[in-house]
């Protein structure tokens, strides 16, 4: 499949820049809120294969974007487990209570087939790719940083304290933990891919509370093994974190595609660092969606500038869309960005 996005992640330049948003498939759409509402809890949307195909493709009807990425959560790949209960609550996010001990990691984050526990998932991407054979799909997994963060802390955390001090207490159990994880992680990324992702997207949003040397000590190799095995399945795969400005020269030695950087750091600085050979994806602070119009496109357009340094860019908001934002400005965005010419 060649399309505008895709052919930008593999580093060639297309007549214009592409767009598309985290978390552009969420509570900001009253499209979205009106089909949540009939469904009484999260993870049932997630499972529900008709809706959740619905749901991703509402950013792309809607809003015009280039790419739809898959309705789903970072959480899903550890509701097999018996070892834990995961949930979402409104209002206060996720909720994980463990029912074996951490120094347990194969009880812990025992092995299960994925096909058989989550093939709701291949079945809405399948779903997706027979009903809009054209509009590239992205799928997406946690990192295992962010994913074993929310294990060890029960849920979101300010600090993140937990995670780093069994970090730095017992590194050997911290190591094992994460490449447990990795070993789930891949075979739910190579499930997603064989069902016909176009990309693939692997989400750090919590390696940002970590310091240079440690994200180098303690993360760097099995987030690495992690995209390189996602990598062989041929499809384009991009690194997404927030507050790691301080870590991009770790960042770097990533086999991603694409890396994608938040509002903390100027995309000119980011790519001098990276590599101009680099694709890179970026990097709008999600609250200057509330400035005036005029101003945002200003700012919209000194990244778009800063991103003809790179390879390749993919325009983004350096994180997820608030849930107050207004779609229309959204959707005025993307035009923005489409009518760009540096």
């Amino acid at each position: 499949m060649s399309s505008l996005f895709l052919d930008t992640l593999r580093g060639r330049r297309g007549g214009r820049v592409p767009v598309w948003f985290m978390r552009q498939a969420g509570r900001f759409l009253p499209e979205y809120r009106r089909i949540r509402e009939r469904v009484g809890d999260f993870f049932e949307l997630c499972r529900n294969v008709e809706l959740a195909v619905e749901v991703t493709y509402l950013p792309v009807r809607l809003l015009e974007v280039d790419a739809a990425i898959l309705f789903s959560d970072l959480l899903v790949p550890l509701l097999p487990l018996r070892s834990m209960e995961v949930n979402l609550k409104e209002g206060v996010g996720p909720l994980i209570e463990l029912k074996e001990p951490l120094d347990s990691p194969k009880k812990l984050l025992h092995s299960y087939c994925v096909e058989e526990e989550l093939g709701f998932v291949g079945a809405i991407v399948r779903g997706f790719k027979r009903e809009h054979p054209d509009v590239p799909l992205i799928g997406f997994c946690g990192a295992p940083f962010t994913l074993l963060s929310y294990i060890v802390e029960g849920g979101s955390s300010k600090s993140y304290h937990r995670t780093k001090r069994l970090m730095f207490e017992r590194p050997s159990l911290f190591r094992d933990l994460c490449d447990r994880l990795v070993d789930l992680l891949v075979d739910y990324a190579v499930m997603q891919v064989s069902s016909g992702v176009d990309a693939f997207q692997v989400f750090d949003s919590w390696a940002g509370v970590l310091s240079p040397s440690d994200y180098r000590s303690f993360i760097f190799e099995p987030t690495r093994v992690l995209i390189e095995k996602i990598k062989a399945t041929g499809v384009p795969v991009i690194y997404f974190s927030t507050g790691t400005c301080g870590c991009l020269k770790v960042i770097r030695d990533y086999p991603a595609d694409a890396v994608s950087v938040d509002w903390r750091v100027e995309l000119a600085d980011a790519i001098d660092v990276l590599g101009s050979h680099r694709v890179i994806q970026g990097n709008l602070d999600p609250s200057a969606l509330f400035m005036p119009r005029e101003r945002l496109k200003e700012r919209a357009e000194g990244i778009l500038l800063q991103g003809t340094r790179a390879k390749a860019h993919v325009f983004n908001l350096g994180h997820g869309i608030f849930p107050d934002t207004d779609p229309d400005r959204v959707r005025w965005l993307v035009e923005v960005v489409h009518h760009f010419t540096p």
